[in-house]
C-alpha cells in the first residue's frame, strides 16, 4: 500500500478531505460548488504513490471528484457495502443495513471509540445515530438540518426573508434575526437533548458516549451544553476518522497478502 492516502467524504453540498503523509494529517473543506479549489487542491498533492479511499452520498459530486483523480492518475476506492460488511464482521460490529446504508453514517457509526454511544451529525440533513453497548447499530433519527431554517422561512414568508443564523442566540428576543437563530440553534438543541433523554430511558443506558459532528455542529456546540447535562465531544471530523479506520484495514489486509 502506498505511503500517502487521501481519504474523501463526499456529502450533498460539501467535500471533507484529510491527506496523511506519514506523522501528519492535513484537514479541507470545500463546498460543492467550489470545484477550482477542489482541483488545485488535488493538483498541489498529487502524487505516483498517493492511494485516494472515498465514502460518498452524492453521484454527480462524486463523478466530479473521480474525473479528478483520473485526470492525475491518482488510484482509488470507494467504500462499498461488501467493504463495510467484512469490516463490521471482522471487528464484531452488527450492522444489518449495510447494503443501503449511507457510508458516512457508517464511518460515524465506527469512528466511536466506546459503546454505547449516541451521535449526532448535523450535515445537510440532521442524523442522530444509536450503537448499543453490543456494537449493534440500532439505526438513526434523519431531520432537517438547522441550516435550513433560514431557508423555509426564504421560501415560505414574506417578512422573513434573508436572515442568516447568528451563533449563541437569546433564547428569545425583539430582534427578527435572534428569534429566527434562536428558534433554530435553540429548537435544534432541544431537538437533540429530547432524543439523548428519550434513548436513554427506552434502552436503559446508565453511561454512554456522546459525540458531536458534522459541519452544522458548529453552530450549536456551545449551545447544546445547557440543554445536555451529560459530557458531549465534539469532533468536526468524524465521519474522516471512520474512514481512516478502513483504510488502515485495507493496509493490513494487503500486508497479509504479500
Amino acid at each position: 500500500m502506498k505511503n500517502k492516502h487521501l481519504l474523501c467524504d463526499i456529502g450533498n453540498t460539501s467535500f471533507d478531505f484529510c491527506f496523511l503523509d506519514g506523522k501528519y494529517k492535513i484537514f479541507k473543506k470545500f463546498r460543492s460548488d467550489e470545484e477550482d479549489k477542489i482541483s488545485l487542491f488535488i493538483q498541489e498533492i498529487h502524487s505516483e504513490d498517493l492511494f485516494c479511499l472515498i465514502s460518498s452520498v452524492n453521484h454527480k459530486n462524486l463523478s466530479f471528484l473521480l474525473g479528478i483523480l483520473k485526470e492525475y492518475k491518482i488510484k482509488n476506492s470507494l467504500l462499498s457495502p461488501s467493504l463495510m460488511k467484512e469490516y463490521a464482521i471482522n471487528h464484531g460490529y452488527t450492522i444489518s443495513n449495510t447494503d443501503y446504508l449511507g457510508g458516512d453514517l457508517y464511518c460515524d457509526v465506527i469512528a466511536a471509540k466506546k459503546s454505547p454511544s449516541i451521535i449526532i451529525d448535523l450535515g445537510t440533513v440532521g442524523k442522530i445515530l444509536f450503537l448499543d453497548k453490543g456494537k449493534i447499530f440500532r439505526g438513526a433519527a434523519i431531520f432537517p438540518d438547522i441550516q435550513q431554517f433560514p431557508a423555509i422561512m426564504d421560501s415560505s414568508t414574506d417578512l422573513l426573508k434573508g436572515y442568516g443564523l447568528k451563533m449563541r442566540p437569546p433564547l428569545v428576543s425583539l430582534k427578527t434575526e435572534e428569534c429566527i437563530s434562536s428558534g433554530a440553534i435553540n429548537g435544534m438543541c432541544g431537538l437533540i437533548s429530547g432524543y439523548i433523554s428519550q434513548l436513554k430511558k427506552e434502552y436503559q443506558l446508565s453511561d454512554v458516549d456522546i459525540l458531536l459532528t458534522g459541519g452544522a455542529g458548529f453552530y450549536i456546540a456551545e449551545t447544546l451544553k445547557l440543554y445536555v447535562k451529560e459530557e458531549f465531544q465534539f469532533i468536526p471530523y468524524l465521519c474522516l476518522d471512520g474512514l481512516e479506520k478502513i483504510l488502515n484495514y485495507i493496509i493490513k489486509s494487503e500486508d497479509k497478502n504479500i
